[in-house]
């Protein structure tokens, strides 16, 4: 059965225009192929990219300058400054840190330096007997005992907090010189309320260039971490 000029023009408009069921005055206009259907046929014009500036009629369209966001090389030009920036900070605050080390710190802690003493006169034996409490609270690391030479002052006890961290027989004081290696003890917190104790002999030892009778202050050190005095 021949189908009807509306039948025809259902099916397809230019064909029905073309064998007259429809009015042609629009067929042959210049349509892009599918642009009756660009929803479905995916055939929508893409937005405007974001460096161009719609034309006004009549006129042509503005390239505005790119955004440096939209710069390929970007991520890796921002990183750059971010690493810049970040190790000048680093550095700056490496260097701060050595004006004052506790910058932020709710305890302040310094190295100190915990001394005991004893008079002696050289050339007259003596026992030696010497306490004292810290005037804060210092964790020892390191005891210096300022013996000139081996065979001048010996060591039967060393106490800190009450804890004695000599043990066994007599110690020469000379192995805790200022020279001296692997001087460091494990030592217990010494706090204001406990104190550190040395008990020892002085043998009467004159070594060069001293001279008898000649006045000198043994001295015991203890240097570690305290909290700020004052």
């Amino acid at each position: 059965m021949r189908p009807s000029a509306n039948q025809l023009a259902m099916r397809d408009n230019a064909l029905a225009a073309l064998m007259g069921a429809m009015s042609g005055s629009d067929f042959g206009r210049d349509h892009a192929f599918g642009e009756d259907y660009e929803d479905e046929f995916g055939l929508e014009a893409p937005p405007a990219a974001p460096h161009v500036r719609p034309a006004p009629p009549g006129h042509m369209a503005v390239h505005a300058p790119r955004h440096p966001a939209f710069h390929p090389n970007n991520h890796h030009h921002v990183m750059a400054l971010w690493n810049e920036r970040h190790h000048r900070h680093t550095r700056r605050r490496s260097r701060e840190i050595l004006l004052d080390p506790n910058e932020g710190s709710e305890t302040k802690v310094e190295r100190y330096s915990f001394s005991l003493s004893f008079a002696l006169v050289l050339g007259t034996p003596v026992g030696i007997f010497t306490t004292q409490n810290p005037e804060t609270t210092i964790r020892p690391q390191r005891v210096i005992m300022n013996a000139p030479a081996p065979g001048f002052v010996t060591v039967t006890d060393l106490k800190v907090a009450n804890v004695s961290v000599v043990i066994g027989d007599v110690e020469d004081a000379y192995n805790y010189n200022a020279n001296a290696v692997g001087s460091m003890l494990d030592m217990p917190t010494l706090e204001p309320a406990n104190r550190a104790t040395m008990l020892g002999n002085y043998t009467g030892f004159t070594p060069f260039p001293y001279t008898l009778t000649q006045a000198y202050t043994f001295t015991v050190s203890f240097q570690g971490p305290s909290t700020m005095a004052g």
